[in-house]
This record gives structure tokens, sequence and C-alpha cells, in this order.
């Protein structure tokens, strides 16, 4: 397979997953180095959602790209639930002045980023790129 094949919205879409992906591992680093701060959260509640989150986009970064046949339905599977724990950890978890005061930013890029998600994997050339996997 070349990339000359492959439409280059899922190209994209395979690099900001990603780096979406390489973030969540960079923020493993937060359970080896963060201060004695008070925090809302355990320290290994951060070890856990980053591995998770980390692991899912690098398999779903790999599957898009390498063009396996089950790639778009865990994007979208893994864009709802991310979106989905995003709203349940902001809520729920995250209880300070600057997790209210980020509220409505954090909101609009996850909105941004979850529409293009959706945007690329309904397009008509990415759609036909992935069914041509499975004949």
């Amino acid at each position: 397979m070349t990339s000359k094949n492959r439409p280059r919205p899922v190209t994209w879409l395979a690099a900001g997953v990603l780096t979406f992906s390489v973030m969540q591992f960079a923020g493993l680093t937060a359970w080896f180095t963060l201060p004695g701060l008070p925090i809302s959260v355990p320290k290994g509640y951060l070890l856990l959602k980053n591995g998770f989150w980390g692991s899912v986009g690098l398999i779903a970064a790999l599957a898009l790209f390498f063009r396996w046949s089950w790639a778009p339905k865990l994007t979208y599977i893994g864009a709802i639930a991310y979106a989905v724990w995003l709203w349940v950890d902001r809520l729920l978890l995250q209880q300070s002045d600057f997790a209210s005061n980020s509220f409505p930013f954090t909101f609009g890029v996850m909105t941004l980023c979850f529409l293009i998600v959706i945007w690329i994997l309904s397009r008509p050339s990415v759609r036909q790129y992935y069914e041509e996997q499975n004949e």
C-alpha cells in the first residue's frame, strides 16, 4: 500500500490521533514529576488515564494509517468515549478555579476536534477507502 492510495484526510487524521496519543503519553510524566501539591484526584488516576487514552490513540492512529478495516469504528467510538469521559472528568473530578475558567475553551476545542473527526470519517473518499479493504 502506498500513500498515493490513501486519501489525504486519512493521513491527517492518523497524524492528529498520533499527536493526541503522544500528548497523553507525555502526561504520564506528571505521575513521576508532580510535586506535592494538593490535587483533586489520586496520582494513580493520572497514570491510568493517560496510559489508557495514549494506548487507545496509538492503536487508532496505527489502524487508520495501515488501513485496518475496523479503524473508522474504533476512531468513532474512541472519539465519543473520550468526549464523554472528558465531560465526566471535568464536571466531577476537576474542582479548581482553573478548570472553571477554562471550561468554555475546553468545550470549544473538544467540540471542534470531535466534529473534524466525524467529518473526515464521513467523507465519501474515506469511507470508500476502508470499504475497498473489506472486499
